[in-house]
């Protein structure tokens, strides 16, 4: 795969252990990582990882049937959930800083909407495939 090739690659695969607790991936890991950049930028991203591959290695041009592929309806719901709860943008985190002048809240302000996303994310996925 060549994206393992690449430093955000690597990021994820080294992040993957921590996010595999709620059915994320090392590319989901990718795209909210690109996400905190701009939370649009979520969305494209997924698009880019998972448009042109499949089982195979083969070019496949339908987005839609490697997403099904790898997202049940219960991964799809925990990854909103996260996407949902986590960070905001880098701008909004720059912003806070600017307007509060604490850096120890502005890092608050980053740390603790991860940790609830996380929190949130697993605590559904974990319930969840247990029961369904």
């Amino acid at each position: 795969n060549p994206i393992e090739n690449t430093y955000i690659g690597r990021i994820g695969k080294t992040i993957e252990p921590v996010i595999r607790p709620a059915g994320f991936d090392d590319k989901r890991g990718i795209s909210l990582l690109t996400g905190f950049v701009a939370k649009e930028m979520v969305v494209s991203t997924i698009g880019v990882l998972y448009a042109h591959e499949n089982d195979a290695g083969e070019e496949s041009p339908v987005l839609r049937d490697q997403l099904a592929k790898r997202y049940t309806p219960l991964i799809a719901f925990c990854f909103m959930l996260f996407s949902l709860l986590y960070t905001p943008c880098m701008a909004t985190v720059i912003t806070m800083f600017r307007e509060i002048g604490s850096r120890r809240f502005a890092i608050f302000g980053l740390v603790y909407p991860v940790l609830l996303a996380w929190i949130v994310a697993v605590a559904v996925y974990q319930i969840g495939s247990r029961i369904f």
